[in-house]
């Protein structure tokens, strides 16, 4: 067999494996004949060709659509994000640090118009790897009002600038070791300013960088 015949099959079978059935075809001369084996009486695809003429039928590999996935599953999520996916953001250990050292946190919440509201300045505590903020006035706290509808805003502090996301925290173990967490940092301003922040568990946020 020839180079030039070799490259004329090799051509022909790529074109196949790709279920390009027209650019297989196309390398047929006009008086080839060509077999599909296998009975046609079970296998409607089998059979004889000649050339370029025969149309195989509907259910010929070569006409049958690729296998699609199957619709993925809502069982296959983890959190709000789907398996496979790139993870969502987190904080570099210089940045939680250099705000974990920070005493306040000026914190700009955004408004449902897509405005940033004024920054106010607050407490800020770390708990593991992940950072709190609480209200000290409680649900009455204008930004925490606003932060608890859209859930987006912008923070700075300790030399960090980020817009984040708030994620509302109930659950009492968190909570108690925040607790913890704003006695310590903060137990040298005395409990009139302690003693508010503790009370205020229903308005925990926990702050995700975007």
């Amino acid at each position: 067999m020839t180079s030039e015949a070799i490259a004329t099959v090799e051509a022909c079978f790529k074109a196949v494996g790709t279920r390009g059935l027209e650019r297989a075809l196309s390398h047929f001369t006009p008086d080839a004949t060509w077999t599909i084996p296998g009975d046609p009486a079970l296998t409607p695809w089998a059979g004889l060709g000649t050339g370029r003429a025969r149309t195989p039928r509907k259910s010929d590999p070569l006409r049958s659509p690729r296998p699609q996935p199957p619709p993925r599953d809502s069982s296959a999520l983890t959190g709000s994000r789907e398996i496979g996916e790139s993870p969502m953001p987190t904080w570099t250990s210089g940045e939680l640090n250099l705000i974990a050292k920070a005493d306040e946190l000026e914190m700009a919440p955004r408004r449902g118009n897509g405005t940033l509201r004024r920054p106010v300045p607050i407490w800020v505590v770390l708990d593991g790897e992940e950072l709190y903020v609480r209200s000290f006035r409680g649900t009455s706290g204008g930004w925490w009002r606003t932060a608890r509808t859209t859930h987006e805003g912008h923070i700075r502090s300790g030399g960090v600038d980020k817009d984040v996301t708030f994620v509302e925290v109930t659950d009492s173990e968190t909570n108690d070791r925040i607790d913890t967490a704003y006695r310590t940092k903060y137990g040298r301003f005395g409990d009139a300013y302690i003693n508010p922040m503790v009370a205020a568990r229903s308005t925990t946020l926990r702050l995700l960088p975007r």
